[in-house]
């Protein structure tokens, strides 16, 4: 990663690095049911379970969620790199230019809101699998390892959202004294 025209706190180094990461364990999981493990899932594979058009529409649908979260949290690095600063090369008429902090900064802000409705109720569904299994929304699990293993893919999901804005928050006010 390309250091940022100004120093960044570590800290805040490190939360954009761990947001990048943190959508990487929903996503393991995701694959491997694209790929036919079943991951300690009672009942049909999970999708066969989704009810929507077809097998193929549902990988599709797995590989562009997979695709999507993980671009999406690796766009919080920006807000610590230098082409979070000013655009790269390789874009066309922008190259070179300074990227407007506003707009940056709310749609970071629009993102992390976004995320934290989305990954609200998802966290909270998941965490009903731990809490009371044999009602959980999610699916049920063959043993207590299945359902934590679970849990440890997709509750991380839930720092995403707060973590982003205080890394937009950061980025807001150290690129507000150029």
């Amino acid at each position: 990663m390309e250091k940022s025209e100004q120093a960044v706190p570590k800290t805040i180094r490190t939360l954009a690095l761990l947001i990048a990461l943190l959508p990487v364990p929903s996503t393991l999981w995701r694959l491997l049911h694209i790929f036919g493990f079943n991951l300690g899932l009672l009942g049909p594979p999970l999708l066969e379970r989704s009810g929507g058009p077809s097998f193929a529409h549902g990988v599709l649908y797995l590989l562009f969620l997979c695709t999507f979260t993980c671009g999406a949290a690796y766009l919080a690095i920006g807000l610590v790199a230098r082409w979070g600063e000013v655009f790269p090369s390789w874009v066309p008429v922008l190259r070179g230019r300074k990227v407007p902090r506003t707009p940056a900064f709310l749609i970071a802000v629009s993102g992390a809101i976004a995320v934290i409705s989305i990954t609200g109720p998802i966290v909270s569904n998941v965490l009903q699998v731990v809490i009371d299994p044999t009602h959980a929304v999610l699916g049920r699990f063959s043993s207590w390892p299945w359902r934590w293993l679970f849990v440890a893919c997709y509750a991380p999901l839930a720092l995403w959202g707060p973590l982003l804005l205080i890394v937009a928050v950061h980025y807001y006010r150290r690129r507000g004294l150029e």
